[in-house]
């Protein structure tokens, strides 16, 4: 095996790892902003709920 095949193969893997590295990120977003907002509308909901519990004894 030669010096530049050695070199392209391990140019190679490099970019498989950084396209596997970067399709993880892209996921962990995802799962991250789909964890938030979910959160988010909770709080939402439970804020509702108290207001509505507070504000209508009658």
């Amino acid at each position: 095996m030669t010096a530049t095949a050695h070199g392209s193969m391990a140019e190679e893997r490099q970019k498989a790892e950084k396209r596997y590295t970067s399709e993880v990120h892209r996921r962990q977003r995802k799962k991250n902003l789909a964890l938030f907002f979910l959160l988010a509308a909770f709080a939402v909901l439970v804020y509702f709920v108290a207001l509505v519990r507070m504000g209508g004894g009658g």
